[in-house]
Protein backbone atom coordinates (compact mmCIF):
# COMPACT_ATOMS: atom_id res chain seq x y z
CA UNK A 1 0.00 0.00 0.00
CA UNK A 2 1.46 3.25 -0.89
CA UNK A 3 1.86 5.96 1.89
CA UNK A 4 -0.30 8.85 1.69
CA UNK A 5 1.30 11.01 4.60
CA UNK A 6 3.22 14.17 3.49
CA UNK A 7 4.97 15.03 6.46
CA UNK A 8 7.02 12.12 8.90
CA UNK A 9 5.29 11.37 11.84
CA UNK A 10 7.46 11.45 15.00
CA UNK A 11 6.75 9.74 18.18
CA UNK A 12 7.23 11.63 21.84
CA UNK A 13 9.48 10.93 24.91
CA UNK A 14 6.63 11.99 27.17
CA UNK A 15 3.32 10.52 27.66
CA UNK A 16 0.71 13.16 26.68
CA UNK A 17 -3.13 12.88 26.97
CA UNK A 18 -5.49 14.66 24.35
CA UNK A 19 -8.26 16.18 25.99
CA UNK A 20 -12.00 16.84 23.83
CA UNK A 21 -12.24 20.51 24.63
CA UNK A 22 -16.09 20.33 22.74
CA UNK A 23 -17.37 18.32 25.91
CA UNK A 24 -18.33 20.15 29.43
CA UNK A 25 -15.70 19.93 32.16
CA UNK A 26 -15.77 16.96 34.41
CA UNK A 27 -15.79 17.52 38.05
CA UNK A 28 -11.86 17.62 38.55
CA UNK A 29 -12.74 20.79 36.14
CA UNK A 30 -10.46 19.29 33.03
CA UNK A 31 -12.16 18.29 29.89
CA UNK A 32 -12.76 14.65 28.93
CA UNK A 33 -9.46 12.66 27.99
CA UNK A 34 -9.93 11.54 23.97
CA UNK A 35 -6.80 9.32 24.17
CA UNK A 36 -2.98 9.17 24.62
CA UNK A 37 -1.06 11.00 21.50
CA UNK A 38 0.66 8.35 19.52
CA UNK A 39 2.36 10.94 17.10
CA UNK A 40 1.51 14.01 15.21
CA UNK A 41 2.45 16.74 12.37
CA UNK A 42 0.93 20.26 11.92
CA UNK A 43 -1.56 18.18 9.33
CA UNK A 44 -2.84 15.58 11.34
CA UNK A 45 -2.24 13.46 14.98
CA UNK A 46 -2.60 9.73 16.03
CA UNK A 47 -4.47 8.57 19.06
CA UNK A 48 -4.29 5.43 21.28
CA UNK A 49 -7.64 5.26 22.53
CA UNK A 50 -9.37 2.67 24.96
CA UNK A 51 -12.95 3.38 22.95
CA UNK A 52 -13.45 3.38 19.36
CA UNK A 53 -13.92 6.57 17.92
CA UNK A 54 -16.80 8.02 15.67
CA UNK A 55 -15.45 8.54 12.00
CA UNK A 56 -16.05 11.28 10.33
CA UNK A 57 -16.32 13.64 13.67
CA UNK A 58 -15.08 16.46 14.22
CA UNK A 59 -12.85 17.44 17.58
CA UNK A 60 -12.29 20.20 19.60
CA UNK A 61 -8.57 19.09 20.73
CA UNK A 62 -6.13 20.78 23.22
CA UNK A 63 -2.86 19.11 23.88
CA UNK A 64 -1.38 19.96 27.24
CA UNK A 65 2.38 20.87 27.05
CA UNK A 66 5.07 19.16 29.11
CA UNK A 67 7.10 22.44 29.16
CA UNK A 68 5.37 25.85 27.82
CA UNK A 69 6.44 26.99 24.72
CA UNK A 70 6.16 30.53 22.95
CA UNK A 71 4.53 31.51 25.77
CA UNK A 72 2.05 28.84 25.59
CA UNK A 73 1.42 25.56 27.57
CA UNK A 74 -1.39 23.48 25.43
CA UNK A 75 -1.98 23.44 21.82
CA UNK A 76 -5.96 23.69 20.34
CA UNK A 77 -7.11 22.88 16.62
CA UNK A 78 -9.42 21.32 15.23
CA UNK A 79 -9.21 17.73 13.79
CA UNK A 80 -11.53 15.11 11.77
CA UNK A 81 -11.26 11.33 12.74
CA UNK A 82 -10.83 9.80 9.95
CA UNK A 83 -10.05 6.29 10.77
CA UNK A 84 -10.20 4.16 13.79
CA UNK A 85 -8.59 0.66 14.01
CA UNK A 86 -8.72 -2.10 16.62
CA UNK A 87 -5.24 -2.70 17.66
CA UNK A 88 -3.89 -6.49 18.78
CA UNK A 89 -5.46 -6.30 22.01
CA UNK A 90 -9.24 -6.07 22.33
CA UNK A 91 -9.62 -3.48 24.15
CA UNK A 92 -7.26 -0.76 22.32
CA UNK A 93 -7.57 1.23 19.36
CA UNK A 94 -5.96 3.96 17.16
CA UNK A 95 -7.71 6.78 15.79
CA UNK A 96 -6.03 9.23 12.96
CA UNK A 97 -7.65 12.72 13.15
CA UNK A 98 -6.86 15.48 9.85
CA UNK A 99 -6.51 18.79 11.56
CA UNK A 100 -8.90 20.96 9.91
CA UNK A 101 -8.21 24.22 11.56
CA UNK A 102 -5.26 25.71 13.66
CA UNK A 103 -4.27 29.43 14.37
CA UNK A 104 -1.07 29.97 13.02
CA UNK A 105 0.39 30.41 16.61
CA UNK A 106 -0.87 27.08 17.59
CA UNK A 107 1.22 25.88 14.36
CA UNK A 108 4.39 27.16 15.30
CA UNK A 109 3.82 25.81 18.86
CA UNK A 110 3.25 22.55 17.17
CA UNK A 111 6.47 22.75 15.05
CA UNK A 112 8.32 23.61 18.31
CA UNK A 113 6.85 20.64 20.12
CA UNK A 114 8.14 18.27 17.34
CA UNK A 115 11.46 19.43 17.15
CA UNK A 116 11.95 19.49 21.04
CA UNK A 117 10.05 16.51 22.29
CA UNK A 118 9.98 13.93 19.83
CA UNK A 119 11.92 11.13 18.61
Amino acid sequence: MQEKRKLERKNFIYDIEVLDRGKPVDETGDFPVIGDMADITVEGVMLVTDDPVEESAEFHMRVPLPEEINGKNEIDFVAESICCNKTIHETIFTTGFRITKVDESNRSVILRFIEEFAV
